[in-house]
C-alpha cells in the first residue's frame, strides 16, 4: 500500500453477521458499496464475483475465505444437499468522522448509495477478488468472530467498529496471497455488454461477433473462466436482475420478464424457480442481505 492510500485510510466496520442459506438458495446484488470479507463456515455452494471488467466463479466451501473489491457485483448459490453458512464482514476504507452508520449498501439505490462520507482507497492488492490458497489464519477467524459478535448488539459504539476497520485490513493484507491468471480482457469487455443488454435476444453467434471471435472460442471462455456455457451465463445474469428488480422496485412481476429478455410468463416462473428455489413472488416477500 502507498503512504499516500495509507494516509487516507481511516476504516470502520458497517456490517458483520454470518447468514445461513437454504438449500439450493440463490443471492445477488449487483453493486456492494464496501470491500468485504466471505468466510464459509460450513456447507458449500458457489460465488460469483464482478468488478469492472473482470469477474470469476469460485466454489464455495468450508473454510475457504475471499476478499471481494469496492464495487462489486455478488451472486451467491448454495448447494441444495449441503447448503453454506457464510460470515460477511462489510468494510468502509475512508469513512468521516461521526457519519457512522450501520448497514452497507448492496445496489438496491437505498439512502447510503454514492455519499460522500464514505469512500473507498486504492489498495493495490486488494484491488481484485482475493482468494487465501489455504485455511484462514487463526487470528482472522477470531477478528471476523469478533465483528460478528459486535454487530449482533443493540449498539455499536462507533469506536469499536473503526478499531475492528482497521484491524481487519491489517489482517487482510497480512493473510494475502494473490490467486491466478486474470480474465482475457475481451470476456471482460463482453460480459460488460452482456450486462447493458439484458432485455434482448442475445445467441452466441452475437457474443462471437462482439468478440470477433469464433463461437467455440467463446463457449471455451466461458467453460474456463466462468465455470459454465455462455446460455447458462445469460440465463443467470437474467435471473440475477430478476432478482433485483424484484426487491428494489415495486414493478408488477408480470413486468419483470420482458424487462430481462424472457417475456414468456410461464418460461420465465420456470426459469427463476429453477434458478433460485422459489417463486419470484415468495422471493419478493424473502428478499435479505448478507
Amino acid at each position: 500500500m502507498s503512504k499516500h492510500a495509507a494516509d487516507e485510510l481511516d476504516p470502520a466496520i458497517v456490517l458483520a453477521n454470518d447468514y445461513v442459506f437454504g438449500a439450493g438458495q440463490v443471492v445477488e446484488h449487483r453493486r456492494v458499496e464496501t470491500r468485504m470479507l466471505l468466510m464459509c463456515r460450513r456447507g458449500q455452494g458457489r460465488v460469483s464475483v464482478r468488478w469492472g471488467d473482470q469477474s470469476v466463479t469460485e466454489l464455495f466451501k468450508a473454510g475457504v475465505t475471499m476478499m471481494l473489491p469496492w464495487g462489486h457485483r455478488v451472486r451467491y448459490e448454495a448447494a441444495a444437499d449441503d447448503p453454506m453458512v457464510v460470515a460477511g464482514v462489510h468494510v468502509i476504507p475512508n469513512l468521516a468522522p461521526g457519519r457512522f452508520e450501520r448497514g452497507a449498501e448492496h445496489g438496491r439505490g437505498g439512502p447510503l448509495a454514492g455519499v460522500a462520507w464514505r469512500r473507498d482507497v486504492p489498495i493495490a492488492a486488494l484491488d481484485r477478488v482475493v482468494r487465501l490458497p489455504e485455511a484462514c489464519p487463526r487470528g482472522l477467524i477470531g477478528l471476523v468472530d469478533y465483528c460478528v459478535w459486535l454487530f449482533r448488539q443493540e449498539v455499536v459504539p462507533e469506536r469499536c467498529a473503526r478499531d475492528a476497520g482497521r484491524c481487519q485490513l491489517d489482517a487482510w493484507l497480512q493473510a494475502l496471497r494473490l490467486p491466478g491468471d486474470d480474465v482475457p480482457p475481451r470476456l471482460g469487455q463482453l460480459l460488460a455488454w452482456i450486462d447493458t443488454r439484458l432485455d434482448q435476444t442475445i445467441r452466441v453467434s452475437d457474443l462471437a461477433d462482439v468478440a470477433d471471435c469464433s463461437e467455440a472460442t467463446v463457449t471455451r471462455w466461458f467453460h474456463k473462466y466462468q465455470n459454465m456455457s455462455p446460455v447458462h451465463y445469460l440465463q443467470q445474469e437474467r435471473i440475477g436482475l430478476a432478482q433485483q428488480l424484484l426487491t428494489s422496485t415495486s414493478l408488477p412481476i408480470a413486468d419483470i420478464g420482458p424487462r430481462v429478455g424472457i417475456p414468456q410468463p410461464e418460461y420465465f416462473y420456470r426459469l427463476f424457480r429453477r434458478a433460485t428455489g422459489i417463486s419470484p413472488s415468495a422471493y419478493r416477500k424473502r428478499g435479505s442481505l448478507l
